[in-house]
């Protein structure tokens, strides 16, 4: 798999991707209420803004990336070691077989593998990796908003408040690649810039992808909350199980 996260993003991931209190909360919840139990292994852990919390609310906590640095901060945030980290490709790498009551794959990793062949390995895997009751968790944005709009898009966000993102993105729905050129400002002055291209999918792909592992859709929402999906949404969670 492609490292995205060398050391200079790892040190600004979380304010990347902030997390507050509620929304962990909802997770926690959302994964408690549909797995059959709290054996929880997340692929592509990076800092840990997700496994630590879960562990913390009793999960049973695995986390597995590439990226030596992201994990490296995740140990050093992880003083009660609660969560069991592997550094592994978890596209090439199997899975312990039956082994999870819930595998989660948040913050749009299914895109980060670069080719549909690749998607469908991580499938196999996560097939592997649960147990007979087990699910398959996927966060990821919705790709219909940028497919409606594939002119080339650009966004601003203040990540705190000496640190700015400005964030190009382009589009190409042929080879349903998104490229996305990053600029990070701290104090006003360019500190960080980067480029990463990912491979989305659509939900009905994914569905398809999934049945062809031996998975099936259980359930598709908006958000952690439970809300019910539909195409307008920014966010897409989808819950496969066995078949």
């Amino acid at each position: 798999m492609q490292n995205f996260y060398d050391a200079d993003i790892t040190d600004i991931y979380d304010y990347l991707y902030p997390t507050p209190q509620n929304e962990l909360e909802n997770l926690a919840g959302f994964l408690l209420s549909r797995s059959s139990g709290k054996s929880l292994c997340e692929l592509g852990v990076g800092t840990g803004r997700l496994a630590l919390p879960l562990a913390d609310f009793g999960f049973n906590v695995t986390g597995i990336d590439t990226s030596p640095f992201m994990l490296e901060r995740l140990k050093l945030k992880d003083t009660k070691k609660a969560v069991n980290v592997i550094a592994q490709d978890f596209i090439r790498d199997e899975l312990p077989k039956n082994s999870y009551d819930a595998i989660l794959l948040a913050c749009n990793t299914i895109f980060v593998a670069q080719t549909l062949s690749q998607q469908q390995d991580i499938f196999s895997n996560a097939a592997r990796g649960l147990s007979e009751s087990g699910i398959f968790v996927i966060e990821t944005f919705n790709p219909i908003r940028y497919i409606r709009d594939s002119q080339q898009q650009l966004e601003m966000r203040h990540l705190a408040t000496n640190l700015i993102l400005f964030e190009q993105i382009h589009i190409d729905i042929v080879q349903q690649t998104l490229h996305a050129n990053n600029l990070i400002l701290r104090d006003g002055k360019s500190t960080l810039q980067y480029t990463q291209k990912i491979r989305y999918m659509t939900p009905f792909e994914m569905d398809a992808v999934a049945k062809s592992t031996g998975l099936v859709l259980r359930e598709r929402t908006n958000d952690w909350s439970g809300n019910a999906f539909n195409e307008l949404a920014s966010r897409i969670i989808s819950v496969y199980e066995r078949e």
